[in-house]
């Protein structure tokens, strides 16, 4: 489903409408970048928005949504916005990708990797656990050079759209929606308290 082409999109709804608008405005704060406060402010307006769309009326959100079988070889080489769900937990991680097959099979980190550290984990490791693409873009969309700031904005908008729907319980870091590499991330200290040591990410 080529971007902004999913028909939920469509749904008349003045929060849905809102979640949009909020979406781009956070997406700026984060990329020039404004101020925490005003990143703080923007989410909890989106979080008011989102727990206003009405999830009755729309019923299941996913199901004009594929899913990709797996194997490398199934996952497009473009980008887009994908879910990865698992009735285990009824728990969901949102994630965007410049390029899906890299960011789900890269040796280092990706999210099939014996080396992913994200919180996809705690998800796409349980048995059952299915791959959705929300929005895939097309080649000219994945070669733009508005593609960070898409990305950006479109898992903004998912994220907060879905948050409230029954059986959606996500297991991302809410800060960390929205951020890609155009976007600075916020430093943290880590710390191991069994032999006191600590690390600084940037």
């Amino acid at each position: 489903m080529a971007r902004l082409d999913h028909p939920l999109r469509l749904f008349p709804d003045a929060s849905i409408n809102r979640i949009w608008e909020l979406s781009g405005e956070l997406e700026e704060a984060i990329r020039l970048p404004q101020s925490r406060e005003v990143q703080i402010q923007l989410r909890n307006q989106l979080r008011q928005a989102s727990d206003l769309v009405p999830t009755s009326e729309i019923g299941n959100p996913l199901r004009f949504t594929p899913f990709i079988q797996a194997g490398e070889m199934n996952y497009p080489l473009g980008a887009g916005i994908y879910l990865i769900q698992s009735e285990v937990g009824r728990c969901c991680y949102i994630g965007l990708a410049g390029n899906f097959r890299v960011r789900f099979f890269r040796n280092d980190h990706g999210h099939y990797s014996e080396n992913n550290s994200t919180s996809s984990r705690h998800v796409i490791r349980n048995p059952d656990s299915r791959v959705l693409f929300i929005e895939s873009y097309t080649q000219n969309e994945s070669n733009d050079e508005m593609l960070n700031r898409w990305l950006s904005r479109d898992e903004i908008f998912w994220y907060y759209f879905l948050r409230t729907f029954p059986d959606t319980n996500f297991v991302n870091s809410e800060n960390n929606i929205g951020l890609t590499s155009d976007h600075g991330a916020t430093p943290i200290l880590g710390i191991n308290f069994d032999d006191a040591t600590y690390a600084v990410y940037r």
